[in-house]
């Protein structure tokens, strides 16, 4: 009998001493922590896309005269540019640089490690060189405004621009200048501008990515005449001016090109590339300031060079098209005069817009014999070229894959091949109204990202009611670049398991006063918003009761729609935007576009422990039954002591 006893009191003596230790241990301590997670995905990521665009209202190669030799010159170029893998060197099909190799020694501004350049020049002189060609110039001209993100570079730095941030340069402007360069050029230069964008968490939307715009009053290239005079050219070869008519408010020379995403009408974006230009009335050949001007060109409207790529099949297109100059159904776009007497000359050729953009185009009756002239007028869209040696071939046509995922294409509005007259006066080729664009996305385009935050406890206990904190944006910051507002803000929230029998029921999503009850693993709050970029985060909260013990994992999907597209910043800078990003159907960047972004609490996961292990702190009920469970062993133990000395 005794020693059943004592064999049994030793039994329980062990099993209440191991239970004290173990409640008070668990009551009074927690759990290794784990490491908190926070913030949704990035923008680009995978994604990588990359579009330029460039225009020139007037393109010379190869031009002489006299003793003075300019192998490449261009009136008004803009040009815009992003590479979502940082940008590299472009040069257009006339030697000019749209962006400037990275790295070049002696840069106004070096792009290196930028995604998003613009940049806008009244006038670009590849090289001037007396003959003998003793000296390689490189004609700077401090007429060129230019921009680049991410980091935030501009030129000029002076002054600042207004509205800059961490990821938008501000609009940098060149100031109203004349710049006379006798014998090589006269610019009467307008303020020509240039802007960039760039992010590193979200797409740029609702404003242009890059931006360029190359603007004029008049521009004289090439004095043929021989003298001292350096205020202005007696003798250009080229001449750009709004007031050869003698008429007020001729539109000077002007060229805009930028790159923006377009929103594909099923959650996923491209990209596109534009160049708009404008014409103030061109002379050629004016060698002789004492007889009139040989050649004078004007051009009508607003000329529109787009290329555009979905990642969709059929959604890569290169497009050439003018609006205006009136409501004339089929205005004249094009007026070509030989030796103007006066300002009412009669123009001997007269290209209407049926002419250039319907069926069968120019032909030859259309345009009388000109002996000074290797007229091409009223191409269509074609294939950049890529080998400036052996001339354009027109022929090719514009890239536009069947995949939607590359476009790419070129046009002048007039090009001129081997002009020449006396005293050595040469234009080996010049073009009027030269544009080229291109566009790349990846296949089935990309996704725009909300970047989201969400925070919670790393570790709960079973049976514990628990909140998460989710925060649209992440920070205030997080959408610097996007020129819309977010509204029809939904947060879905959703417990996976991912070991173990651990699982949670969201009882409550609330946010904004509004609030949505739950009773599972998922829970939906809707119609949240507007949210205007730079306020502070939109904080949801969500609360859920655990159950079971191993891992779950907490996901916030947020979706939200853009309104109020095309405000502030560029946006707001290009008149009229939010209209001019309307591509074709649903490829636009308004509309009702989509973006998403998502936020994970916790380690990846959050780690439940059973009911009788809890870890997220000891209440004092549960430290109380500890220490009341030390103490009920160590009673017992006694007694056992006591009751076993007795009966030995």
């Amino acid at each position: 009998m005794a020693s059943r006893f004592n064999l049994g009191g030793r039994r329980l003596r062990v099993a209440l001493i191991a239970g004290g230790l173990l409640g008070a241990l668990v009551t009074a301590s927690g759990g290794a922590p784990a490491q908190a997670q926070n913030g949704g995905p990035s923008f680009p990521g995978s994604a990588t896309f990359n579009a330029f665009s460039v225009g020139q209202n007037v393109s010379a190669d190869a031009l002489q005269a006299g003793d003075v030799q300019l192998a490449d010159v261009g009136v008004t170029m803009s040009s815009a540019a992003t590479d979502s893998t940082g940008l590299k060197g472009i040069q257009s099909e006339t030697n000019n640089a749209v962006v400037p190799a990275p790295g070049t020694a002696d840069l106004a501004l070096d792009p290196a490690g930028d995604e998003s350049y613009g940049k806008g020049s009244a006038a670009e002189v590849g090289l001037g060189t007396p003959l003998p060609n003793e000296l390689a110039d490189q004609v700077a001209l401090a007429s060129r405004a230019e921009a680049a993100a991410l980091p935030i570079k501009i030129s000029p730095s002076d002054p600042a621009p207004a509205g800059a941030n961490a990821n938008y340069t501000g609009l940098v402007k060149t100031t109203v200048a004349e710049i006379p360069g006798d014998p090589l050029l006269y610019a009467n230069v307008l303020p020509n501008e240039a802007a960039a964008v760039w992010s590193e968490k979200t797409c740029i939307l609702g404003q242009p990515i890059s931006y360029g715009r190359g603007h004029a009053a008049d521009a004289e290239l090439v004095d043929a005449a021989s003298d001292e005079n350096t205020d202005d050219l007696d003798g250009p070869v080229v001449s750009v001016e709004q007031d050869f008519f003698g008429t007020a408010n001729r539109a000077p020379a002007d060229s805009r090109s930028f790159t923006y995403l377009i929103n594909n009408g099923d959650g996923t974006f491209g990209v596109a590339s534009e160049t708009r230009m404008t014409f103030a009335p061109v002379s050629l050949l004016g060698v002789d300031p004492a007889v009139p001007t040989p050649i004078v060109v004007e051009i009508l409207g607003e000329w529109i060079f787009r290329a555009t790529a979905t990642g969709k099949p059929g959604g890569a297109s290169v497009s050439y098209t003018v609006n205006g100059p009136s409501a004339d159904p089929d205005p004249t776009l094009v007026r070509i005069w030989l030796a103007p007497e006066a300002p009412d000359a009669v123009p001997p050729i007269e290209i209407k817009k049926s002419q250039l953009f319907g069926p069968e185009g120019i032909t030859e009756s259309d345009i009388p014999a000109l002996p000074l002239l290797g007229l091409a007028l009223g191409e269509d869209e074609r294939a950049i070229d890529t080998d400036s040696s052996d001339g354009v071939d027109p022929t090719l046509p514009a890239v536009e894959s069947a995949d939607g995922t590359l476009a790419a294409g070129a046009a002048d509005v007039i090009r001129l091949d081997a002009l020449a007259v006396g005293d050595g006066t040469r234009v080996a080729g010049l073009r009027v109204g030269h544009m080229e664009s291109k566009a790349q996305v990846p296949a089935g385009g990309f996704k725009c990202t909300i970047p989201v935050s969400k925070t919670g406890p790393a570790q709960a206990s079973a049976g514990e009611t628990i909140n998460w904190t989710i925060k649209v944006p992440s920070d205030p910051d997080a959408l610097l670049g996007l020129a819309c507002d977010l509204v029809n803000i939904t947060v879905k929230d959703t417990i996976k398991t991912v070991a173990g029998n651990a699982s949670g029921v969201i009882t409550n999503i609330s946010a904004q006063g509004k609030s949505a009850p739950g009773n599972g693993p998922t829970a939906t709050l809707s119609g949240l918003g507007p949210y205007k970029v730079g306020d502070p985060p939109i904080e949801v909260t969500v609360t859920a009761r655990l159950t079971g013990s191993g891992r779950i994992e907490n996901t916030a999907d947020v979706t939200a729609n853009l309104a109020n597209c095309g405000q502030g910043n560029l946006g707001g800078t290009i008149t009229g935007f939010a209209d001019l990003a309307k591509v074709s159907g649903t490829a636009e960047v308004l509309g009702n576009a989509t973006i998403s972004g998502s936020g994970t609490a916790g380690n990846t996961n959050v780690a439940v422990l059973a009911a009788r292990l809890p870890t997220t702190g000891a209440s004092q009920g549960l430290t109380m039954l500890g220490i009341a469970s030390l103490l009920t062993a160590a009673g017992v133990y006694l007694f056992n002591r006591k009751v076993s000395r007795s009966t030995s």
